[in-house]
């Protein structure tokens, strides 16, 4: 609802300003964190990004063995 989208946007002006933002975001994506913002990014982001990173390797996979 719009209390955690209030909540999301206020870590996000947090995570803006810190220096360990990239790592935090990466470490996050990579532990499956479920929860909260981490790295400025939402739990939907992480996914998205997951998701992302999931269809790049099976594709990478495909053309592999399509050699």
């Amino acid at each position: 609802g719009s209390s955690r989208m209030r909540r999301d946007r206020s870590a996000k002006l947090i995570c803006a300003g810190c220096d360990v933002r990239m790592e935090c975001a990466d470490y996050a994506v990579r532990a499956r964190e479920p929860y909260g913002v981490w790295g400025g990014l939402s739990e939907e982001e992480r996914r998205s990004i997951r998701r992302q990173r999931a269809a790049i390797q099976r594709a990478s996979r495909q053309q592999l063995t399509a050699i």
